[in-house]
């Protein structure tokens, strides 16, 4: 069995964001590339000259909360997945098929959808705060929990080894089951997120922000259907390269750096062409329907893991990242306050929910409940602990420097 492999792919995190402290830091604004001003002389200065405020994405912000949750959701579905032990530390007693065609329809989309947003607000910080600012935040958002992770996660991944096989639920056929091995686990995507900034950057310092990609992009964006041949690189790679697998180990993985390398590319390219994204919004049913019908069909086959159906996966991939986008950028902007406490939370709730999801898993492991009810459990208790233990967090400095935003100081 090929899919899902455990490749941790939480997706929820808010690295896009560039801790907005007051309206006018939020990356979901488009600023121009100058020194950083308070958001009431922004304000006032665009109210005296006639000015109309920067547009706003806030559809971006609910595609990253959307991402989170079901970030969550897709690893809790791994446990239940038939004969996954050789891929994940736990298997569960109980199990059904469908959990393997959800997990892979999630798989097909999730992380693909984040680092294009990666690269679109990567570009905005950029020419907001030039070269230097940006290496300097995105080292600090980005390195930083990668290098503060790391070894927590080795202990958790060494700890679940170790209270899997205690319980008989660690698969013989399990290949890390041999003792304390580095790897990043659900953390990978920093590290890759990383080399794409750390090349964007020494890209930028040489003169090339990729100005004629971004003219090539709004091109196509006036048959917006050219972006589905997006889809001939990525199945490309997926037959010559493999899977990708970032999860395993901290060296750089070429099929992962090929297959997501081109998602953050294309970001990077739309944030030069934001102007023109009216025409992925006017076909956001047009491929995301498609995509799932395709996903869902093929993923509940065994064509999935054929050389012709990786070809069939990356079209299914390209429909419903493009749709995903347009529905991300159609969506107006106006208050929603539940949403904007989501978002908030979705960095920490990512980093601290996967070890409560493991611990879920381990726990329940041998109890003969049926598989969508402790699906359900382990993901209702993973939230709320992770929501729950953002509330105590999110004003104290590790909040902040999550990207807590504090509540404005009444008049």
């Amino acid at each position: 069995m090929e899919r899902p492999r455990p490749n941790c792919s939480g997706a929820a995190v808010a690295l896009w964001q560039t801790a907005p402290v007051n309206p006018a830091e939020s990356p979901s604004a488009e600023v121009e590339p100058r020194a950083r001003r308070s958001a009431s002389a922004d304000a006032g200065e665009r109210a005296a000259f006639g000015v109309p405020p920067p547009p706003r994405y806030d559809g971006l912000d609910v595609l990253r909360a959307a991402a989170m949750l079901l970030g969550l959701a897709y690893h809790a579905t791994w446990a239940y997945v038939p004969d996954i032990g050789p891929w994940y530390v736990v298997q569960d007693v109980a199990s059904q098929e469908w959990f393997k065609a959800a997990a892979s329809v999630l798989h097909a989309f999730r992380m693909q959808a984040f680092f294009a947003l990666s690269g679109f607000f990567a570009h905005l910080v950029l020419e907001r705060r030039g070269l230097q600012g940006f290496v300097a935040d995105r080292a600090r958002r980005v390195l930083v929990p990668l290098v503060a992770g790391a070894p927590l996660i080795a202990l958790v991944d060494l700890g679940s080894q170790r209270w899997s096989a205690s319980v008989g639920s660690l698969s013989a056929d399990y290949p890390f089951a041999k003792g304390l091995f580095l790897r990043p686990l659900h953390l990978w995507f920093l590290e890759l997120l990383a080399l794409f900034l750390a090349s964007a950057a020494v890209a930028a310092a040489l003169g090339f922000t990729g100005k004629a990609a971004g003219r090539g992009l709004q091109r196509a964006l006036e048959v917006p259907e050219l972006l589905l041949l997006g889809a001939l690189p990525t199945g490309f790679s997926l037959v010559r390269l493999g899977e990708p697998k970032p999860a395993d180990s901290y060296l750089p993985n070429l099929a992962a750096v090929a297959h997501y390398g081109l998602f953050f590319a294309l970001g990077w390219c739309l944030w030069l062409a934001r102007r023109d994204v009216a025409a992925l919004s006017s076909r956001r049913w047009l491929y995301t329907l498609p995509g799932l019908a395709l996903a869902g069909w093929l993923y509940t086959r065994d064509l999935q893991y054929r050389p012709e159906g990786l070809w069939w996966g990356a079209l299914a991939t390209w429909l419903l990242v493009l749709g995903l986008l347009g529905f991300a950028f159609s969506l107006p902007t106006a208050p929603r306050p539940a949403l904007a406490r989501a978002v908030d939370a979705s960095y920490w709730v990512y980093l601290v929910h996967y070890p409560l999801v493991l611990a879920g898993h381990v726990a329940l492991s041998r109890l003969p409940w049926p598989a969508l009810l402790k699906f359900v459990l382990v993901v209702g208790v993973a939230a709320a602990l992770s929501f729950g233990s953002w509330a105590l967090v999110k004003d104290t400095r590790v909040g902040r420097f999550l990207g807590s935003r504090r509540a404005p100081a009444p008049a």
